[in-house]
Formats: structure tokens, sequence, C-alpha cells
């Protein structure tokens, strides 16, 4: 099936303060009916043969026939379309689709499950706590002044670890975190001019900074959002017009906590206690017809710490940086690096000089025992996530 590169020559007219996962706060009851008809329809030969746009449409028509989605333009599929697009970018994070729409081994477990009436709350969860913010599952461009549509390229994380360590480290230092805190801390988006690649040592040490900030002086999180839109505006060299613009830009951050604390909660790794606040909030921004977030205290719940601490003591390996450093022997890399990850060793005989200098590369560490090299850290790496 091919897919649409229109998107790659938008122009973007600025950038969020936050990562964009709104999408895991869906309705699931319609999401699961959404994923039965995808994989139906991407089974279907006459779909795979219509373009990236066509099939979007179709999908689409279907979900309006379904009722499970309100066009809001009459006699056009163009909003239907962006929805399905949306809703494949779930999956896609996820790991029950590839790019180009294949079917993965994850999505095989979940149909499964589906079909037989189980909760799949348990793989959700499974699959939540692995999704890796640069991966082959979103497609990744360059930072351009300007912000021509940008990207995640420098980043190396994964950003539902990072939201929980938010809540843990805040817990830790016995002080509250908000939405607001989350955007600011775990899901704050840094551009390559200030640090670059974006990996998960760095945010962790950035988020421990920020929450011990947090517990000597406290926070004016309106002074550091209207920072954030200065940085924006800095970067795209012009002032952003618009009464409501550092509403709106406040307002999406927010939402995009909001809506990302709706998965978490879903799959039980967070509790979540809602109520309106007595000082400024990027919550409380609304402008237009678009109203105020759910203000909103986190905390861990046991299944959370338990992922958290699991997911911690796994180190993530993205694929891009084994076909980058690797480029003449990519597959073999990968083939080892996929065999340490489900066995957590590799026989003596798959062992040689180059390869663990190859590992150390990577940040792998392996101590030999008997016959095997066992990893001192499982790496968090999957083929069909990482590579197709």
């Amino acid at each position: 099936m091919s897919r649409s590169k229109s998107h790659l020559k938008r122009t973007g007219k600025t950038r969020g303060f936050t990562f964009h996962y709104r999408h895991l706060g869906v309705n699931w009851a319609k999401m699961n009916r959404w994923i039965l008809h995808h994989n139906k329809a991407v089974s279907e030969i006459v779909l795979r043969k219509a373009g990236g746009q066509k099939f979007n449409a179709k999908m689409g028509a279907s979900a309006i026939a379904r009722g499970d989605y309100r066009p809001d333009r009459d006699l056009s599929l163009t909003g239907a379309a962006a929805y399905d697009r949306e809703k494949q970018k779930c999956m896609k994070d996820l790991g029950l689709i590839t790019r180009n729409n294949i079917v993965t081994e994850r999505m095989q477990k979940y149909i499964t499950d589906l079909m037989s009436g189980r909760d799949t709350t348990s793989l959700l969860r499974e699959f939540g706590i692995r999704i890796k913010l640069q991966s082959p599952q979103s497609s990744w461009r360059e930072f351009k002044e300007g912000c021509q549509q940008v990207g995640y390229s420098h980043y190396r994380i994964r950003p539902i670890v990072m939201f929980l360590y938010a809540i843990y480290s805040a817990s830790r230092k016995k002080v509250k975190v908000t939405t607001d805190d989350v955007a600011l801390s775990g899901f704050r988006y840094f551009t390559p001019k200030e640090i670059t690649p974006v990996n998960e040592s760095f945010l962790l040490k950035y988020i421990e900074d920020y929450f011990e900030k947090k517990r000597i002086k406290g926070n004016d999180y309106k002074k550091e959002f209207k920072r954030q839109f200065r940085k924006v505006e800095k970067e795209i060299g012009r002032k952003i017009s618009g009464k409501f613009a550092l509403e709106q830009k406040c307002r999406n951050a927010a939402n995009e906590i909001y809506c990302t604390s709706i998965f978490l909660k879903k799959v039980g790794f967070i509790e979540d206690e809602n109520f309106t606040p007595s000082e400024w909030s990027s919550t409380q921004m609304s402008y237009g017809r678009t109203g105020k977030v759910k203000y909103t205290l986190f905390s861990l719940t046991p299944k959370g710490i338990e992922a958290l601490k699991s997911a911690l003591n796994r180190i993530p390996i993205w694929g891009k940086d084994i076909v980058d450093n690797f480029p003449d022997n990519w597959h073999e890399i990968s083939d080892i690096v996929n065999k340490l990850a489900i066995d957590g060793y590799i026989k003596d005989n798959i062992y040689s000089k180059k390869v663990g200098k190859a590992l150390s590369m990577l940040g792998i560490k392996v101590r030999k025992k008997r016959n095997r090299y066992y990893a001192e850290k499982i790496p968090e790496f999957e083929l069909q996530y990482d590579l197709i």
C-alpha cells in the first residue's frame, strides 16, 4: 500500500511545547472496533491497491457508517481521513501495525484476545510502556529553522516511561505533580540547538532537577510557559500573531498530557484527582469554542511503579542507531540485539570481539557464563517494531 508523502512537504507555522500523544486518549470501545475493521481492510487485496489518502477516506467512511465518527463537513471525507490517520498513529505507536500497514505479531495477539472476549488491558499495558518516541513506527524529520514540520529525529526516549518517572520523582521529593509539571518536565520538547540527542539519561536528570527546583522554590507556571512561548518565537524568527496565541499553545500542551493520562489510567498505571486550581494553569486557558482541560494531580499505582522499575532496568535500543552506526552489517547486529532482547543471552559461537565492540557502542554490557554471554540489562528492542 502506498503512503502519501504530502505531509513531508507541509510547512508548519510553529511547534508545540510538548510531545504529541493525545491519540492515546481514545474511547477504547470505538478503538477496538476500528482495529478489527482495519485488520479486515488491510487483509483485502482490493484495498491493498488503494493509495494512502484513498485508504484513509475508505476507513473514515466506514467509521461514519458505524457511528464512530461525526463529520464536521458535509459531503467531505477530509476530516474522516485525518481521523483515520490519528487512529493509525495510535496503532503504530503501540506496534500493532507498521508504517506500511503491515500487521505485526503484536496485532495478532491483540486481535486474538479481542475476538476471544479476553481483557486486552494487560497487552495495552505491555505495549504502552514500550512505546519509543523515535522509531520506524513514527515519521521523523530533521529540525529546520522556520519550523518546517518539526520532527523528533534527535529524540531517543520512551515517552510513557518519562511520564511515569515525572510522577515518581515528584513523589520521592514529596511535592505534588500536576498536568503543568508533566508538560514542563517529562513531556517537554527540546530543540536540537538546546541538546542533541535528547536521550533518556538527559531527560531523567532534567526531571529530577525540575522537581528539586520545585521542592526548594516552588514553580511559577505562567512564567515558565511564557518562556517556552518566547523560545518558539525566537526559533521561527517572528512574533506569533493571534489574539489567543499563547492560550492556544498552553491549552494544547495541557491537552496532550490529559489525553495521555487517560490511557495511563485505563491501563492502571496512575490515579488522578481533578479539581479547579487556585493558581494559574495551562489547563485553564480557553479560546473561541475551545474549553478548558481538567486540572489533574497524578500519583502512581503499584502497577505503575512496577512497570516503571521494570522499564528502567531494560536498555532501549533504537533501530535507526544500529543502521546509522553499522551500515555494513546492521542486519547481523540487529539480529544479535533481538536475540538478547528475547532470550537475555547469545551463545559464544555468535560472540566475537567485533560483536562485543558493537554492543558496547550501543550501551549493552554482556558477561560470560559458561558458553553464553548474558546481557547485564535486557535490551528493549523488537525487530518488527524497530526496523520494519
